[in-house]
């Protein structure tokens, strides 16, 4: 399923975050393709939008987002800065989605506009509003803005759906007065 996105983005360094949203970034392992000395995977995960990961070699450009299970994703955020990194800025690139490399299956392709900002991409199920269950994801920057070849991406961080504590805990749900009584402990 490719589709063609060009979407607006959220025009501030800080990102809101729904309430119905977690940030599992830490719980993967991230890796890149190729990256300038300074400007490594760590720059894309430190929480800061003045730093970046750079690229350094020809297209695609790919990072490796590997989960150690299987994790419900429901959105990808990106910040990028067109103002400061102009043709460094990804103009297309793919999510794909798998348990590993060799398994990934593409699930869209979107273009970026040049602005500075967050771009969300909001991950499902194929034909389900579920969120997208994935091991693996991997993010193949296919063309920059001004035919530019190497790439920056100041920072991607990736969310989860929030799941109430008693339905990760797989209790029962008690039907009768007597049960449901003894149900909770002080």
């Amino acid at each position: 399923m490719t589709e063609l996105l060009d979407f607006n983005l959220e025009q501030n360094k800080s990102m809101e975050i729904p309430k119905n949203l977690i940030n599992i970034s830490s719980e993967a392992i991230w890796t890149v393709s190729s990256a300038k000395t300074g400007h490594g995977v760590d720059k894309i995960l430190d929480k800061s939008t003045e730093t970046f990961w750079q690229s350094d070699g020809i297209l695609p450009h790919l990072v490796n987002i590997q989960f150690q299970r299987k994790m419900k994703i429901a959105r990808i955020s990106f910040y990028i800065e067109y103002s400061s990194d102009e043709s460094y800025t990804p103009r297309v690139f793919t999510v794909s989605s798998g348990t590993t490399f060799q398994d990934l299956k593409q699930i869209t392709q979107t273009k970026i506009k040049k602005k500075d900002g967050w771009a969300h991409i909001e991950l499902k199920q194929p034909n389900s509003d579920q969120p997208l269950h994935s091991g693996f994801i991997q993010i193949a920057i296919l063309r920059n803005h001004i035919n530019g070849n190497d790439s920056h991406i100041r920072q991607i961080q990736i969310f989860g759906k929030k799941q109430p504590i008693i339905s990760t805990l797989h209790l029962p749900k008690f039907s009768t007065v007597q049960f449901q009584q003894y149900a909770n402990l002080k």
